[in-house]
């Protein structure tokens, strides 16, 4: 378009201009873009004179196409009248001569196409009908003649000709509305407009409140070491200073050998075996029984499972309401997870309580199968 043109050459020319100074005069360069917002104001102006002729003109040409479309539609409307005032006038004639009367004016005015058919019918098959002559006079009686013989067959008689072609009929109904038009193409996009003058200052905004204290500054850079200063006379002797601080830990050594076990060891360790009621070689069950703890919904619980003995001891029964944390047992809920096998789903959960007497320690590691190096594996196992 023109006007990417016009911007180009401004671009241009003030590139040209700053390249061949090294400074320029913003003045200068103010006049150039004013000529070239000129240049560019007339270019615009002229387009859109041209587009206004060019919507005249075709406002002209359908004004023109509309006074021709009356013109015809007055057209269609007279030769429809004079083909009904035709029809009706070959009507009257036929029907004169079918019934040898004068058509009267109320016939030449008949207009009926099933009349008509009619007649025309008629005349293909009786002919026109002549008109009859006068009387002759009475002849005198003739002789008896002999009887004469059988004359001979006659010829098969000519066929009739063909009637003449009717008249036009009269131009049907107008048919029903047509389906209404696709929408026309969008309309091209028009030129963009020269850019206004530039806005006169805003009126000064209220002063602002104060800004928050600043973040503390830097330390700053520690000065040069001063000279070292006169020695002074020796001081009085001080009072015993506080026993210092314990030293950090030394590293640990090297673990030793085994040792041979004793003969009277005393201690050992307690664990739960899950999942099982025996504990494994070189431990003692203490008792079995089931895991239980707190239901999932309730509040105020233990969160750890409890292995419950089969045989419990009741300090008290209460057999009403009660409020409080109620103790549940558990079940596998893993049905084919691969966890644990499927005949284990919804069945209750077994534990073992073992002692062994050679552990002096215990400890439980999850997500773990094996134990450190120089601790002993008891089971191991999912949960």
């Amino acid at each position: 378009m023109r006007f990417q043109v016009v911007t180009l050459v401004t671009l241009c020319s003030l590139i040209g201009y700053s390249a061949g100074h090294e400074t320029y005069d913003a003045e200068d360069i103010r006049e150039l873009l004013a000529e070239q917002r000129e240049e560019l104001t007339v270019i615009l102006k002229q387009q859109n004179e041209t587009h206004q002729q060019q919507i005249i003109a075709l406002q002209q040409q359908v004004e023109v196409l509309q006074l021709k479309d009356e013109i015809l539609q007055q057209e269609l409307e007279i030769q429809q009248q004079t083909n009904e005032e035709l029809q009706a006038t070959v009507y009257s004639l036929l029907k004169a001569l079918l019934t040898r009367e004068l058509p009267q004016a109320e016939d030449l005015r008949e207009n009926n196409k099933e009349k008509f058919l009619i007649l025309l019918e008629q005349i293909c098959i009786f002919g026109v009908r002549g008109i009859d002559g006068k009387n002759g006079k009475d002849g005198r009686d003739g002789k008896d003649g002999s009887d004469g013989r059988d004359g001979r067959d006659g010829a098969t008689g000519l066929n009739g000709c063909d009637g003449r072609d009717g008249a036009p009929g009269s131009p049907g109904a107008p048919g029903p509305k047509g389906d209404k038009g696709s929408p026309g193409l969008a309309g091209l996009r028009g030129d963009k407009g020269v850019q206004g003058p530039q806005g006169n200052p805003g009126i000064d905004g209220e002063k602002g409140e104060t800004g928050a204290k600043g973040v503390q500054g830097a330390v700053g850079v520690k000065g040069l070491k001063g000279s070292q200063g006169l020695e002074g006379s020796q001081g009085v002797k001080g009072e015993k200073g506080n026993i210092g601080n314990t030293g950090a830990a030394g590293l640990r050594g090297a673990t030793g050998a085994h040792g041979v076990p004793g003969t009277n060891f005393e201690g050992g360790a307690v664990y739960t075996r899950w999942g099982r009621t025996n504990c494994t070689a070189g431990s003692t069950r203490l008792y079995k029984g089931f895991a239980g703890g707190s239901h999932f919904t309730h509040s105020g619980g233990g969160v750890n499972y409890q292995c419950m003995p089969t045989d419990p001891q009741y300090n008290k029964v209460n057999t009403g309401s009660f409020y409080g944390s109620w103790i549940y047992g558990t079940e596998y809920e893993s049905y084919s997870y691969g966890i644990f096998p499927n005949s284990a789903y919804q069945q209750n959960v077994p534990c073992a309580r073992c002692y062994t007497e050679n552990r002096p320690a215990l400890m439980m590691i999850p997500a773990k199968r094996s134990c450190p190096s120089g601790w002993t594996e008891e089971y191991e196992g999912s949960s």
